[in-house]
């Protein structure tokens, strides 16, 4: 991998909406950054939370993701959610 090779505005735009892992602002296309940044939640995130905690249902887990995703900004209530799984 090499340098960044566009601008700063647009280095910061990237940073802002992909992150700021330096991989990832250095691939050039979208679908490109998308992939890396789903391959590590997958790989490093998941896998990590799975084996610390001894699961082996990842379809809750992923339910459980995708709502506290949608709820992002929002009162979160961990009991609440624990009874609802």
């Amino acid at each position: 991998m090499g340098e960044y090779e566009g601008s700063a505005y647009y280095g910061y735009r990237e940073y802002i909406l992909y992150g700021g892992l330096p991989p990832v602002v250095l691939l050039r296309t979208s679908e490109e950054k998308i992939v890396l940044l789903k391959h590590l939640f997958e790989e490093t995130y998941i896998k990590d939370v799975m084996n610390r905690n001894n699961l082996e249902d990842t379809d809750t887990l992923g339910d459980i993701l995708n709502f506290l995703s949608s709820s992002i900004g929002s009162l979160t209530i961990p009991t609440k959610l624990s009874n609802t799984f």
